[in-house]
């Protein structure tokens, strides 16, 4: 990976190759796209913005026309530039300007709300059309649509929102990883380790999350897909305290390898628990008051 980055950094023609080879393997093995925004979001922090624009349209176009050549389509460039490239761009800006990863974190939430409120500006009822979508993707291939995916369409516009968010963070930090290994060993374990949001998130979330039982069933359903963007974050922020104690505490690595193994198989409920863990600390510090202790009794 390291080599990967170096090599990315060589030059302008490098970084359009990695971007625009990992996006068109990506279409195989979707993992591979992050390492595409990543490279954008590389160049963009380490030289500005004019640099990583130049690398995010010459990815574009390379990809545009290589598609065209093996797919005989012209669709992929314009979708890498639109829905991942420009956003990890507008990212990347905003970490190299302001220096934290949080006021980053928060423009992809802001980005993942947007993917919401476009959907439900543009469809009169999401459920439905998700409903609609998936029992024509059933019929067919000559199946029906169980009970299990009928409870899902009144939580697909929220979950997509979150998986937008979620693939933009993950390029960034790939980014900022890179920077890191690049040339400043150990920075991004240190600012992810440090990660915190105020009660502001917080307070916001658990508003958002009231209109989902006090509001009209329209206005219930927009604020529940919001929420589970806004969950998003939490959760990113738990795992950030919970690396943060494991590094403090001086325990075994192996409890972080469990987290990550129950994020795998019980996704929903490990999730739901390290969200709950962040929206603690963004009142309680759990880093602080144990860091606290910990030289106390060193004392």
């Amino acid at each position: 990976m390291k080599f990967l980055a170096g090599y990315a950094m060589r030059g302008p023609m490098q970084a359009v190759l990695v971007a625009a080879v990992c996006a068109l393997l990506s279409l195989v093995v979707p993992p591979l796209s992050y390492l595409g925004g990543g490279t954008v979001a590389l160049v963009t922090l380490r030289l500005g913005s004019w640099q990583g624009a130049k690398v995010m349209l010459g990815a574009a176009l390379a990809v545009t026309a290589l598609s065209l050549l093996v797919l005989r389509s012209a669709v992929p460039g314009p979708a890498f530039l639109v829905a991942l490239w420009l956003p990890v761009w507008v990212l990347a800006l905003e970490l190299r300007r302001s220096v934290s990863l949080r006021h980053a974190m928060v423009v992809a939430g802001g980005f993942g709300a947007l993917f919401v409120i476009v959907l439900y500006g543009a469809l009169d009822n999401p459920a439905a059309f998700w409903h609609e979508v998936f029992e024509k993707v059933f019929s067919e291939a000559g199946g029906q649509a169980g009970d299990a995916m009928a409870e899902a369409y009144g939580v697909m516009t929220g979950a997509l929102a979150a998986g937008f968010t979620l693939s933009l963070l993950g390029s960034l930090f790939i980014a900022r990883w890179w920077q890191a290994l690049l040339y400043n060993p150990g920075g991004f374990q240190s600012e992810f380790h440090a990660l915190r949001f105020g009660p502001l998130l917080g307070l916001g979330t658990l508003a958002v999350a009231s209109l989902a039982f006090l509001g009209d069933e329209r206005l219930a359903a927009f604020a529940s897909d919001l929420v589970i963007v806004l969950i998003v974050l939490l959760l990113l922020h738990g795992i950030a305290v919970v690396h943060g104690l494991v590094r403090l505490k001086g325990v075994h690595g192996a409890w972080l390898g469990l987290m990550y193994v129950l994020l795998l198989f019980m996704l929903p409920q490990t999730a739901i628990t390290l969200s709950a863990v962040g929206l603690a600390d963004a009142w309680f510090d759990f880093r602080a008051f144990f860091g606290a202790k910990r030289e106390e009794g060193g004392k």
